[in-house]
Protein backbone atom coordinates (compact mmCIF):
# COMPACT_ATOMS: atom_id res chain seq x y z
CA UNK A 1 0.00 0.00 0.00
CA UNK A 2 1.63 3.00 -1.32
CA UNK A 3 0.93 5.68 1.91
CA UNK A 4 3.04 8.32 2.74
CA UNK A 5 1.38 8.28 6.67
CA UNK A 6 1.16 4.48 6.72
CA UNK A 7 -2.57 4.78 7.04
CA UNK A 8 -5.15 2.72 5.11
CA UNK A 9 -6.63 5.38 2.58
CA UNK A 10 -10.14 5.06 2.00
CA UNK A 11 -12.40 7.05 0.06
CA UNK A 12 -16.00 7.36 0.68
CA UNK A 13 -18.39 7.76 -2.46
CA UNK A 14 -21.78 8.99 -1.05
CA UNK A 15 -25.16 10.38 -2.70
CA UNK A 16 -24.96 12.69 0.38
CA UNK A 17 -23.29 13.87 3.40
CA UNK A 18 -24.81 15.77 6.40
CA UNK A 19 -25.38 18.32 7.39
CA UNK A 20 -26.92 18.74 4.02
CA UNK A 21 -28.52 15.15 4.00
CA UNK A 22 -29.53 13.59 6.85
CA UNK A 23 -30.91 9.94 4.95
CA UNK A 24 -29.94 6.46 6.67
CA UNK A 25 -27.33 6.19 4.34
CA UNK A 26 -25.87 9.44 4.96
CA UNK A 27 -25.65 9.40 8.32
CA UNK A 28 -24.10 5.85 8.72
CA UNK A 29 -21.25 7.21 6.40
CA UNK A 30 -20.57 9.89 8.33
CA UNK A 31 -20.81 7.90 11.69
CA UNK A 32 -18.35 5.51 10.00
CA UNK A 33 -16.03 8.33 9.28
CA UNK A 34 -15.64 9.45 12.52
CA UNK A 35 -14.61 5.93 13.86
CA UNK A 36 -12.71 5.39 11.18
CA UNK A 37 -10.64 7.81 12.17
CA UNK A 38 -10.54 6.70 15.72
CA UNK A 39 -9.04 3.53 14.40
CA UNK A 40 -6.08 5.18 12.34
CA UNK A 41 -7.86 5.16 9.08
CA UNK A 42 -7.65 8.05 6.56
CA UNK A 43 -11.11 8.89 4.89
CA UNK A 44 -12.20 11.41 2.49
CA UNK A 45 -15.27 11.72 0.96
CA UNK A 46 -16.85 12.65 -2.29
CA UNK A 47 -20.65 13.64 -3.04
CA UNK A 48 -22.58 15.87 -4.86
CA UNK A 49 -22.98 19.69 -4.58
CA UNK A 50 -26.63 21.12 -5.06
CA UNK A 51 -25.42 23.75 -6.97
CA UNK A 52 -23.34 23.84 -10.22
CA UNK A 53 -19.63 24.28 -8.25
CA UNK A 54 -17.06 22.44 -6.87
CA UNK A 55 -16.33 23.07 -3.20
CA UNK A 56 -14.08 21.56 -0.80
CA UNK A 57 -14.30 21.70 2.76
CA UNK A 58 -13.47 19.86 6.10
CA UNK A 59 -15.89 18.84 8.81
CA UNK A 60 -15.78 19.21 12.42
CA UNK A 61 -14.10 15.70 12.52
CA UNK A 62 -11.41 17.61 9.85
CA UNK A 63 -12.64 15.01 7.31
CA UNK A 64 -12.36 16.37 3.94
CA UNK A 65 -15.30 16.23 1.44
CA UNK A 66 -15.62 17.04 -1.90
CA UNK A 67 -19.06 18.72 -3.42
CA UNK A 68 -19.08 17.99 -7.03
CA UNK A 69 -21.16 20.14 -9.47
CA UNK A 70 -24.55 18.69 -10.06
CA UNK A 71 -26.74 20.66 -12.39
CA UNK A 72 -30.45 21.37 -11.70
CA UNK A 73 -31.62 19.88 -14.83
CA UNK A 74 -32.31 15.97 -13.79
CA UNK A 75 -30.93 13.77 -15.71
CA UNK A 76 -28.24 15.82 -17.28
CA UNK A 77 -27.49 16.62 -13.56
CA UNK A 78 -27.43 12.80 -12.92
CA UNK A 79 -25.44 11.90 -16.03
CA UNK A 80 -22.58 14.88 -15.70
CA UNK A 81 -22.43 14.06 -11.88
CA UNK A 82 -21.68 10.96 -12.62
CA UNK A 83 -19.23 11.93 -15.25
CA UNK A 84 -17.62 14.54 -12.75
CA UNK A 85 -17.08 11.40 -10.12
CA UNK A 86 -15.36 9.16 -12.51
CA UNK A 87 -12.81 12.20 -13.56
CA UNK A 88 -12.46 12.62 -9.87
CA UNK A 89 -11.63 9.12 -8.98
CA UNK A 90 -9.19 8.75 -12.28
CA UNK A 91 -7.40 11.98 -11.14
CA UNK A 92 -7.04 11.62 -7.49
CA UNK A 93 -6.59 7.84 -7.41
CA UNK A 94 -2.52 8.37 -6.04
CA UNK A 95 -4.39 9.88 -2.78
CA UNK A 96 -6.39 6.55 -1.89
CA UNK A 97 -6.07 3.05 -1.56
CA UNK A 98 -9.83 1.90 -1.50
CA UNK A 99 -13.25 3.25 -2.86
CA UNK A 100 -15.96 2.33 -0.53
CA UNK A 101 -19.89 3.20 -2.30
CA UNK A 102 -22.73 3.92 0.41
CA UNK A 103 -25.73 2.66 -1.67
CA UNK A 104 -25.51 0.53 -4.33
CA UNK A 105 -26.67 2.83 -7.38
CA UNK A 106 -25.16 4.12 -10.44
CA UNK A 107 -22.43 5.33 -8.45
CA UNK A 108 -20.89 1.77 -7.81
CA UNK A 109 -21.50 1.21 -11.81
CA UNK A 110 -18.88 4.21 -12.25
CA UNK A 111 -16.82 3.29 -9.41
CA UNK A 112 -16.39 -0.13 -10.57
CA UNK A 113 -15.47 1.26 -14.40
CA UNK A 114 -13.17 3.51 -12.79
CA UNK A 115 -11.12 0.98 -10.78
CA UNK A 116 -10.48 -0.88 -13.85
CA UNK A 117 -8.17 2.22 -14.97
CA UNK A 118 -6.78 2.78 -11.01
CA UNK A 119 -6.94 -0.52 -9.95
CA UNK A 120 -8.23 0.28 -6.91
CA UNK A 121 -10.37 -2.08 -4.78
CA UNK A 122 -13.90 -0.98 -4.59
CA UNK A 123 -16.33 -2.01 -1.65
CA UNK A 124 -19.49 -1.62 -2.13
CA UNK A 125 -22.56 -1.59 0.33
CA UNK A 126 -26.74 -1.97 -0.27
CA UNK A 127 -28.20 0.15 1.91
CA UNK A 128 -31.85 -1.31 1.51
CA UNK A 129 -33.58 -4.31 0.59
CA UNK A 130 -37.03 -4.71 -0.54
CA UNK A 131 -39.06 -3.57 -3.51
CA UNK A 132 -37.47 0.06 -2.64
CA UNK A 133 -34.09 -1.44 -2.47
CA UNK A 134 -31.16 -0.78 -5.02
CA UNK A 135 -31.46 -4.09 -6.13
CA UNK A 136 -35.10 -4.09 -7.11
CA UNK A 137 -35.49 -0.16 -7.93
CA UNK A 138 -32.51 -0.78 -10.67
CA UNK A 139 -33.89 -4.16 -11.99
CA UNK A 140 -35.02 -2.62 -15.04
CA UNK A 141 -31.75 -0.11 -15.77
CA UNK A 142 -29.83 -3.50 -14.93
CA UNK A 143 -31.28 -4.73 -18.45
CA UNK A 144 -28.63 -2.19 -19.59
CA UNK A 145 -25.69 -2.16 -17.10
CA UNK A 146 -26.06 -5.67 -15.89
CA UNK A 147 -25.57 -5.33 -12.56
CA UNK A 148 -22.04 -4.00 -13.64
CA UNK A 149 -21.21 -1.75 -10.34
CA UNK A 150 -21.96 -5.10 -8.02
CA UNK A 151 -20.94 -7.43 -10.07
CA UNK A 152 -17.43 -6.38 -10.66
CA UNK A 153 -17.36 -4.80 -7.21
CA UNK A 154 -14.31 -6.74 -5.14
CA UNK A 155 -16.58 -6.64 -1.86
CA UNK A 156 -20.32 -6.41 -1.07
CA UNK A 157 -22.06 -5.29 2.43
CA UNK A 158 -25.02 -6.87 3.08
CA UNK A 159 -26.63 -5.26 6.25
CA UNK A 160 -29.69 -7.84 6.13
CA UNK A 161 -30.22 -11.53 5.36
CA UNK A 162 -32.42 -10.10 2.52
CA UNK A 163 -30.31 -8.23 0.99
CA UNK A 164 -27.77 -11.27 0.96
CA UNK A 165 -30.23 -13.13 -0.62
CA UNK A 166 -31.32 -10.61 -2.97
CA UNK A 167 -27.50 -10.43 -4.09
CA UNK A 168 -27.66 -14.09 -4.58
CA UNK A 169 -30.46 -14.49 -6.85
CA UNK A 170 -28.63 -11.51 -9.04
CA UNK A 171 -25.75 -13.87 -9.28
CA UNK A 172 -23.15 -12.26 -7.30
CA UNK A 173 -20.64 -14.96 -5.47
CA UNK A 174 -21.37 -16.03 -1.73
CA UNK A 175 -17.60 -15.15 -0.89
CA UNK A 176 -17.81 -11.64 -1.97
CA UNK A 177 -21.07 -10.89 0.07
CA UNK A 178 -19.83 -9.21 4.12
CA UNK A 179 -22.87 -9.99 6.36
CA UNK A 180 -22.06 -7.24 8.37
CA UNK A 181 -24.57 -4.95 9.84
CA UNK A 182 -25.44 -0.81 10.56
CA UNK A 183 -23.33 0.06 13.18
CA UNK A 184 -24.86 2.74 16.16
CA UNK A 185 -22.51 4.51 18.65
CA UNK A 186 -23.59 3.77 21.90
CA UNK A 187 -21.82 6.41 23.82
CA UNK A 188 -23.11 9.50 22.60
CA UNK A 189 -25.81 11.37 21.94
CA UNK A 190 -27.20 12.32 18.21
CA UNK A 191 -25.86 16.17 18.51
CA UNK A 192 -23.15 15.16 15.62
CA UNK A 193 -26.30 15.62 13.32
CA UNK A 194 -26.61 19.35 13.87
CA UNK A 195 -29.25 19.06 16.87
CA UNK A 196 -30.37 22.94 17.95
CA UNK A 197 -31.25 23.88 20.76
CA UNK A 198 -34.11 26.34 19.60
CA UNK A 199 -35.85 23.93 17.91
CA UNK A 200 -39.27 23.19 19.89
CA UNK A 201 -40.38 19.83 20.94
CA UNK A 202 -43.61 19.04 21.68
CA UNK A 203 -44.33 18.69 25.47
CA UNK A 204 -47.12 16.61 27.12
CA UNK A 205 -48.57 15.72 30.55
CA UNK A 206 -47.24 11.72 31.79
CA UNK A 207 -50.49 10.56 31.37
CA UNK A 208 -50.51 10.74 27.80
CA UNK A 209 -48.35 8.13 25.80
CA UNK A 210 -46.32 9.24 22.92
CA UNK A 211 -46.07 6.91 19.87
CA UNK A 212 -43.55 8.14 17.37
CA UNK A 213 -42.54 7.98 13.67
CA UNK A 214 -39.45 9.51 12.56
CA UNK A 215 -37.87 8.92 9.37
CA UNK A 216 -38.83 10.35 5.65
CA UNK A 217 -42.23 10.88 4.46
CA UNK A 218 -42.52 8.82 1.74
CA UNK A 219 -45.15 5.96 0.36
CA UNK A 220 -42.90 3.42 0.85
CA UNK A 221 -42.79 3.84 4.79
CA UNK A 222 -46.30 2.70 5.30
CA UNK A 223 -47.57 6.54 7.08
CA UNK A 224 -51.14 6.00 5.63
CA UNK A 225 -51.42 2.55 7.06
CA UNK A 226 -50.38 3.95 10.30
CA UNK A 227 -52.99 6.71 9.96
CA UNK A 228 -55.60 4.07 9.16
CA UNK A 229 -54.68 1.83 11.88
CA UNK A 230 -54.31 4.97 14.07
CA UNK A 231 -57.61 5.63 13.58
CA UNK A 232 -59.20 2.94 14.62
CA UNK A 233 -56.95 2.30 17.41
CA UNK A 234 -58.44 2.46 20.95
CA UNK A 235 -55.28 4.36 22.25
CA UNK A 236 -56.01 7.42 20.54
CA UNK A 237 -58.38 8.54 22.97
CA UNK A 238 -55.25 9.78 25.18
CA UNK A 239 -52.28 9.21 23.46
CA UNK A 240 -50.29 11.32 20.87
CA UNK A 241 -49.17 10.01 17.34
CA UNK A 242 -46.00 12.24 16.05
CA UNK A 243 -44.72 11.99 12.68
CA UNK A 244 -41.42 13.55 12.37
CA UNK A 245 -39.20 14.02 9.30
CA UNK A 246 -38.86 15.05 5.95
CA UNK A 247 -40.56 14.87 2.61
CA UNK A 248 -38.91 12.48 0.63
CA UNK A 249 -37.85 13.22 -2.75
CA UNK A 250 -38.67 10.00 -4.23
CA UNK A 251 -42.13 9.14 -3.24
CA UNK A 252 -43.42 11.33 -1.34
CA UNK A 253 -47.10 11.77 -0.02
CA UNK A 254 -48.92 14.31 1.11
CA UNK A 255 -50.43 13.43 4.58
CA UNK A 256 -54.37 15.10 5.45
CA UNK A 257 -54.54 14.77 9.48
CA UNK A 258 -58.17 13.78 10.48
CA UNK A 259 -57.56 12.60 13.71
CA UNK A 260 -56.73 15.62 16.59
CA UNK A 261 -54.63 13.39 17.87
CA UNK A 262 -51.68 12.91 15.19
CA UNK A 263 -49.11 15.72 14.94
CA UNK A 264 -47.27 15.77 11.77
CA UNK A 265 -44.49 17.58 12.34
CA UNK A 266 -40.92 18.51 9.98
CA UNK A 267 -37.69 17.69 9.83
CA UNK A 268 -35.86 17.30 13.06
CA UNK A 269 -32.19 18.45 13.74
CA UNK A 270 -32.88 17.18 17.44
CA UNK A 271 -34.26 13.57 16.80
CA UNK A 272 -33.15 12.69 20.63
CA UNK A 273 -35.32 15.23 21.95
CA UNK A 274 -37.95 13.16 20.17
CA UNK A 275 -36.67 9.93 21.16
CA UNK A 276 -36.79 11.29 25.14
CA UNK A 277 -40.24 11.79 25.12
CA UNK A 278 -41.38 9.11 23.08
CA UNK A 279 -43.35 6.03 24.76
CA UNK A 280 -43.45 3.88 21.92
CA UNK A 281 -41.48 3.75 18.48
CA UNK A 282 -43.81 2.69 15.43
CA UNK A 283 -41.91 1.76 12.16
CA UNK A 284 -44.32 0.54 9.20
CA UNK A 285 -42.25 0.42 6.70
CA UNK A 286 -42.33 -1.32 2.76
CA UNK A 287 -38.87 -1.95 2.61
CA UNK A 288 -36.40 -0.95 4.40
CA UNK A 289 -32.35 -2.14 5.56
CA UNK A 290 -31.13 -1.68 8.83
CA UNK A 291 -33.43 1.22 10.33
CA UNK A 292 -31.10 3.76 12.05
CA UNK A 293 -34.15 5.69 13.31
CA UNK A 294 -35.13 2.26 15.20
CA UNK A 295 -31.58 1.30 16.52
CA UNK A 296 -31.85 4.63 18.20
CA UNK A 297 -34.98 4.21 19.40
CA UNK A 298 -33.87 0.98 21.04
CA UNK A 299 -30.31 2.58 22.24
CA UNK A 300 -33.01 5.23 24.35
CA UNK A 301 -34.87 2.51 25.56
CA UNK A 302 -37.80 3.34 23.51
CA UNK A 303 -40.00 -0.16 22.43
CA UNK A 304 -40.31 -0.61 18.83
CA UNK A 305 -43.22 -1.74 16.81
CA UNK A 306 -41.74 -2.53 13.62
CA UNK A 307 -43.05 -4.28 10.42
CA UNK A 308 -41.10 -7.75 9.67
CA UNK A 309 -39.17 -6.14 6.56
CA UNK A 310 -35.27 -5.44 6.49
CA UNK A 311 -33.29 -6.26 9.75
CA UNK A 312 -36.42 -5.77 11.82
CA UNK A 313 -36.41 -9.45 12.87
CA UNK A 314 -32.46 -9.72 13.28
CA UNK A 315 -32.51 -6.52 15.94
CA UNK A 316 -36.30 -7.71 17.44
CA UNK A 317 -37.89 -11.10 18.39
CA UNK A 318 -41.32 -10.91 18.41
CA UNK A 319 -42.77 -10.86 21.74
CA UNK A 320 -39.71 -11.02 24.13
CA UNK A 321 -37.74 -7.79 22.94
CA UNK A 322 -40.36 -5.96 20.46
CA UNK A 323 -43.34 -6.03 18.11
CA UNK A 324 -43.12 -7.52 14.72
CA UNK A 325 -45.97 -7.41 12.61
CA UNK A 326 -46.27 -7.89 8.92
CA UNK A 327 -46.32 -4.78 6.40
CA UNK A 328 -49.66 -3.13 4.94
CA UNK A 329 -51.95 -4.99 7.93
CA UNK A 330 -53.73 -1.99 9.58
CA UNK A 331 -55.32 -4.72 11.88
CA UNK A 332 -52.61 -5.85 13.15
CA UNK A 333 -50.83 -2.83 13.30
CA UNK A 334 -53.89 -1.51 15.12
CA UNK A 335 -53.76 -4.43 17.40
CA UNK A 336 -50.22 -3.63 18.28
CA UNK A 337 -50.74 -0.22 19.55
CA UNK A 338 -53.69 -0.84 21.61
CA UNK A 339 -51.11 -3.67 23.31
CA UNK A 340 -48.25 -1.36 24.12
CA UNK A 341 -50.97 1.78 25.41
CA UNK A 342 -52.13 -0.99 27.61
CA UNK A 343 -49.15 -3.04 28.45
CA UNK A 344 -46.88 -0.13 30.05
CA UNK A 345 -44.82 -2.39 32.32
CA UNK A 346 -44.20 -5.46 29.98
CA UNK A 347 -43.55 -2.56 27.02
CA UNK A 348 -40.54 -1.44 29.83
CA UNK A 349 -39.73 -4.71 29.85
CA UNK A 350 -38.88 -5.64 26.56
CA UNK A 351 -37.45 -2.08 25.60
CA UNK A 352 -34.89 -2.92 28.18
CA UNK A 353 -34.22 -6.78 26.78
CA UNK A 354 -33.89 -4.72 23.14
CA UNK A 355 -31.80 -2.57 24.62
CA UNK A 356 -29.25 -5.23 25.99
CA UNK A 357 -28.98 -6.96 22.45
CA UNK A 358 -27.51 -3.75 20.84
CA UNK A 359 -23.84 -4.14 21.74
CA UNK A 360 -23.28 -6.22 18.71
CA UNK A 361 -24.18 -3.18 16.73
CA UNK A 362 -21.87 -0.76 18.19
CA UNK A 363 -20.09 1.05 15.63
CA UNK A 364 -16.76 0.08 16.68
CA UNK A 365 -17.08 -3.60 16.29
CA UNK A 366 -19.30 -2.74 13.38
CA UNK A 367 -15.56 -0.47 11.57
CA UNK A 368 -13.28 -2.76 12.91
CA UNK A 369 -15.33 -5.69 10.54
CA UNK A 370 -15.27 -3.44 7.27
CA UNK A 371 -11.26 -2.34 7.75
CA UNK A 372 -10.22 -6.04 8.36
CA UNK A 373 -12.35 -6.82 4.94
CA UNK A 374 -10.37 -3.05 3.47
CA UNK A 375 -7.38 -4.92 4.19
CA UNK A 376 -7.80 -8.45 2.81
CA UNK A 377 -9.10 -6.31 -0.42
CA UNK A 378 -5.65 -4.57 -0.30
CA UNK A 379 -3.36 -7.36 0.02
CA UNK A 380 -5.71 -9.40 -2.74
CA UNK A 381 -4.26 -6.17 -4.96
Amino acid sequence: MKSTQNKLRVLFVTVGFPPLDTGGAEIQAKRLCAEMRNLNVHVEVVTQSRNRKFNKYLDENGIAIFRLPRPGIRLIGKVSYLFFLFCFLIAKRKQYDLVHVHLGNLQADVCALASKFTSKPVYVKIACGGKYGEIQRFKKLAKLTRWYGLKNADAIQAISGEIENELLEIGIEKNRICRIPNGIDLAQDLSSLGGSSEEEIPQFEPSVTVFLYLGRIASYKGLNVLLDAWSQAEAKIDSILMIVGPIAIDHPIELTTLEKSVLILGETKSPQKYFEIADVFVSPSFSEGMSNAMMEAIKFGVPVVATNVGAASELLANGLNGVIIPPRDTSTLKEAIDWMWKNPGERLQMADRARRNLEYYSIPLVAERIISVYQQLIVSE
